[in-house]
């Protein structure tokens, strides 16, 4: 009964699950007068498992002795006759009702055996497995000695001596832990938890401490000179850009724009973007980018509007286009007022901004049905640009399309990094999504050397490179995906029209913890059934965690947390949300981890492997979406008379 509770401690742990069944083994020999009989009466019982409400080990051994009591009161009914009755979905490739088998052989040896006489034991390979795991103990003169056997499609060597290693560790712990908490009793070795917890979160790296325009204004003193913003019509170098963006920044704060604002951003992809961007940032606000829809879709509109005004916009950065639901706020069209613009100072303005205060501001699909506004720091971009350019390698000599609509955070990703490396953010003159002409022409026109692309893209431009067989074009050395999950089979195919000429990696994150969080890296071919997500980037923290803020082994499934400085300031107007999704680190004092929602596990090589998600959101081009938000819409479009 002890060990069969620490082993459905074992299994909870592993399973996340808190109700299952496990079978068991039983003589079935309880009568004096079937002692004699030759024959095999054995019986397999199913014993439900409770471990629901994390018990303390005491209670729980209480309940196991109740269930096993029971189950050994109805010992004669048959296994078959309990799946006649029941009649469970049957599956070729399972058994019924149970999956796994525990056991303890406590037959007591013969105390006349002659002592001339020889007993020797054989191990049959069968080549199969009965079922998915089979624990078999028996007592020795030693001790307790196991024999587990495991199915090979489930299972491999390492996984079940990891688990073989957490059993015997929950037996040591509840030696001495006979009244605590199942959550508390510890799972993982020592070594396990410092590797988990700390060891692969040793990723440290010096960054500036002051915000994102005094960076780029540090390297535009560097590069003066050099392109930073190039497009088929306009080219600005890092003085011109800087200069610009300058007098944007005087502009709005003549114009009532204060620090600490949110000012919205509606323009479309060219050099002006960029320094608009940089201009709000200079003017000591934050900026919040919009879409460049139509606003005739009502959905659309209604959208807009509530962004607006849950923000507080009263200035709008766009263009001499109308717009649709802001006629309470000042609309500064940039090409209209390009004159008076131009007659501001070209020197620096006092922005009073600190690293602690909002750069820009994202708006994601929301679980109550209404957009959720995450407000993102200077200190986590700044981190986020150093870290990416680290882990990208961008240097002065690159040039990296923006492709990302600017309501996506992946544009900063490509626009902010860049200028802080010294390179030279390229926008297109085509407008939404390219075609993959558009792109090759895109490539060698401008001589790119880094895409990042949306997973869903990447794929069918890879269909489109093997269909064409076009070589990649010289110029490119760096593509990034992320977004959505990517496909194995797409991997290997690139790797083939590729080879070693062109870096790969696969990148996944959160808003909020600021774009990316972790970069995946191929080694060879040993990327497995699915790409992994990677490693995290430097100055970010991961944490796999089950339901009790407990780290989980390696290839067990639990939420993924982030930590460190990528954690943004939470949602703008929403402490309900902040305070389910934003939590106290119980493994670093006065620090705090964000919820992701998004299902992880560690594989053995530590890359972490997306698994799924919690809840019902979803993905789709790289934006993320909460079914309750359609819902919402929905309600509202059937009452409309």
């Amino acid at each position: 009964m002890t060990l069969l509770a620490i082993f459905q401690i074992l299994l909870q742990r592993y399973s996340g699950q808190e109700d299952f069944a496990i079978g068991t083994p039983i003589a079935n020999r309880t009568r004096v007068e079937t002692e004699g009989l030759i024959g095999l009466f054995v019986n397999t019982l199913v014993l439900r498992a409770d471990v629901k409400g994390d018990p303390p080990f005491r209670e729980l051994l209480q309940r196991v002795r109740q269930t096993m009591l029971e189950a050994y009161a109805h010992q004669y009914v048959p296994f078959e006759r309990l799946v006649e009755e029941l009649q469970p979905p049957r599956d070729p490739g399972r058994n019924p009702l149970i999956q796994i088998l525990f056991s303890l052989q406590n037959t007591p040896m013969l105390d006349n055996q002659p002592s001339d006489s020889i007993r020797t034991g054989w191990e049959i390979d069968r080549g199969t497995a009965n079922f998915d795991l089979t624990v078999d103990l028996w007592e020795t003169s030693q001790g307790l000695e196991s024999r587990w056997e495991y199915q090979t499609d489930l299972f491999d060597d390492a996984t079940i001596s990891r688990m073989m290693g957490h059993f015997q560790n929950l037996l040591r712990s509840v030696v001495t832990g006979w009244d605590e908490r199942l959550s508390r009793l510890p799972l993982l070795t020592d070594e396990e938890r410092r590797e988990f917890l700390f060891t692969r979160n040793t990723n440290f790296l010096a960054v500036p401490q002051v915000t994102v325009h005094e960076c780029f204004a540090q390297q535009a003193a560097r590069t003066p000179d050099t392109l930073a913003v190039v497009s088929d019509c306009e080219n600005f170098t890092y003085r011109e850009l800087d200069q610009r963006a300058n007098q944007i920044a005087h502009y709005l704060r003549r114009h009532g724009v204060a620090p600490g604002q949110i000012v919205a951003i509606r323009l479309r992809r060219s050099p002006l973007l960029a320094a608009a961007l940089l201009g709000v940032l200079k003017a000591g606000a934050a900026y919040l980018p919009l879409e460049l829809e139509s606003g005739a879709d009502i959905a659309a509109l209604e959208r807009r509007t509530f962004i607006l005004q849950n923000a507080g916009v009263t200035h709008i950065l766009t263009e001499s286009r109308p717009i649709t639901g802001i006629s309470a706020i000042n609309a500064i069209a940039l090409d209209a007022h390009a004159s008076a613009i131009m007659q501001e100072p070209t020197g620096m303005v006092l922005s009073e901004a600190n690293r602690d205060d909002p750069a820009y501001v994202i708006y994601t699909s929301g679980s109550t049905g209404k957009p959720k506004g995450v407000l993102i720091p200077h200190r986590a971009l700044v981190n986020h640009c150093h870290a990416v350019a680290d882990r990208y390698g961008l240097h002065a000599t690159d040039r990296v399309l923006q492709f990302a609509a600017i309501s996506f955070d992946v544009a900063a990703e490509e626009i902010f990094p860049t200028l802080l490396s010294g390179g030279a953010v390229v926008f297109s003159r085509y407008q939404g999504a390219l075609s993959f002409a558009e792109l090759r022409q895109c490539i060698l026109q401008h001589q790119l050397s880094v895409l990042n692309l949306p997973a869903s893209y990447w794929h069918e431009w890879v269909n489109d490179l093997a269909g064409n067989h076009e070589p990649l074009p010289k110029s490119l050395r760096l593509v990034v995906t992320g977004s959505e999950r990517v496909s194995p089979e797409q991997l290997r195919r690139w790797q083939k029209l590729a080879g070693a000429d062109v870096r790969w990696l696969n990148a996944y994150g959160v808003t909020e913890a600021t774009i990316t969080t972790t970069v995946y890296e191929p080694c060879g071919d040993a990327m497995g059934v699915s790409v992994p997500i990677g490693r995290p980037l430097a100055n970010i923290r991961v944490y796999v965690l089950d339901q009790q803020l407990q780290p989980v082994p390696a290839g067990v499934s639990g939420e993924l947390y982030i930590g460190g400085e990528c954690l943004t300031l939470g949602y703008l107007g929403q402490p309900g949300s902040n305070t389910e999704r934003f939590i106290s680190s119980p493994f670093e004092p006065g620090a705090q981890l964000y919820r992701t929602g998004d299902l992880v596990r560690y594989r053995a090589d530590g890359n972490l492997e997306f698994v799924g998600r919690m809840d019902t959101q979803i993905k789709l081009r790289g934006y993320r979406i909460e079914p309750e938000e359609i819902e919402a819409v929905l309600i509202a479009t059937c009452r409309r008379p």
